[in-house]
Parts: C-alpha cells; sequence; structure tokens
C-alpha cells in the first residue's frame, strides 16, 4: 500500500467517485487560550493497493501530542479494499474527528493504521494568534 496524500481538512465528503473538500491542509489552528477545543476537523487520505491487498483490513484512526499522548479516543474499525480489475485501486479514509480537545500549544499528530502499519499522518499545530505574546 502507498500513500496519495493525506491532509486535515475542515470538511470532506467523497460523493459520486470525487472528493470534495474545505479548508484542505490545516497545518496551524490559533488559539488565544488553551486548553482549545476545535468544532470539526476532517482526516483525510487516499491509499492505492494492489491486487493482492484487497479485502478486509484493520484500521485504526488516532490522535497524538508531540509526547505521544493520545488526544482522542481511538478510532477502530474494518476498511474494505474492494478488488481492482488492473493492477491496484484506491481507497479513501474520511474520519470526522469532533470536538477534538488540544491541551496546550504544541504539536500535534493524527495517524491513519492498517492492520497495525501507519499509512498516514497529518501534523498540526496549535499556536497563540499572530502577534499575540508567544506567537
Amino acid at each position: 500500500m502507498d500513500l496519495e496524500f493525506a491532509f486535515l481538512s475542515d470538511f470532506a465528503e467523497e460523493s459520486g467517485g470525487k472528493l470534495h473538500a474545505l479548508g484542505i491542509g490545516i497545518d496551524t489552528i490559533h488559539a488565544a487560550e488553551t486548553p482549545t477545543r476545535h468544532p470539526l476537523l476532517t482526516m483525510v487520505a487516499q491509499i492505492r493497493y494492489s491486487v493482492a491487498e484487497a479485502g478486509t483490513h484493520r484500521l485504526e484512526v488516532g490522535g497524538y501530542d508531540a509526547d505521544g499522548r493520545e488526544i482522542i479516543d481511538r478510532i477502530e474499525g474494518e476498511m474494505r479494499l474492494p478488488p481492482v480489475s488492473g493492477t491496484s485501486g484506491t481507497a479513501r479514509v474520511l474520519v470526522n474527528l469532533v470536538g477534538v480537545n488540544f491541551p496546550a500549544y504544541g504539536d500535534y499528530s493524527f495517524h491513519v493504521v492498517l492492520n497495525g502499519v501507519e499509512v498516514s499522518r497529518a501534523a498540526v499545530r496549535v499556536a497563540p494568534p499572530p502577534g499575540a505574546e508567544g506567537g
């Protein structure tokens, strides 16, 4: 499996085989104070897989601070990669992260794991607003 792209956005959905996203590529969240709560982030990843990798896979999504502490409850489930007629197929992972609490300023990351192997990571920094003390 190969990651084609991954990002955080304000919102994303898949419709008719197309990906629609708003606010693509969030890498910094400005907050006047911490802890701060972000109402909605959507984690998006697109994975290319081979014919041999088609089937059902264990999926996990987690969010972590710079020290590896979890900031969201880990999301676990299954992801089905359908059989493909060519040499490879693509699959998208879209996960809505509602009400994520960021306890302090700093770096955070959200990870997509398939069968125990990290396939995607999207990072975000929480920082004071530009021009604010410490920013």
